[in-house]
């Protein structure tokens, strides 16, 4: 999927991109709480979406 705005992710909150796997893009920057959460499949080499890749997160600003 495509999140248009920044995406702050709060502590205790889990971001997951794609749909076990897939891709997610961001058309602004990504923040990342401390006890907030990174979740990604891996099941491939090649990221993309579905069995036989893995999860990637694409983002056009900064993370933190």
């Amino acid at each position: 999927g495509r999140i248009p705005a920044p995406t702050p992710v709060p502590a205790g909150a889990r971001l997951a991109p794609g749909n076990s796997p897939g891709v997610m893009t961001t058309g602004s920057t990504v923040t990342l709480a401390a006890g907030a959460t990174f979740d990604v499949d891996v099941n491939g080499a090649t990221a993309g979406n579905g069995a036989g890749f893995h999860d990637q997160l694409n983002v056009t600003g900064a993370t933190s």
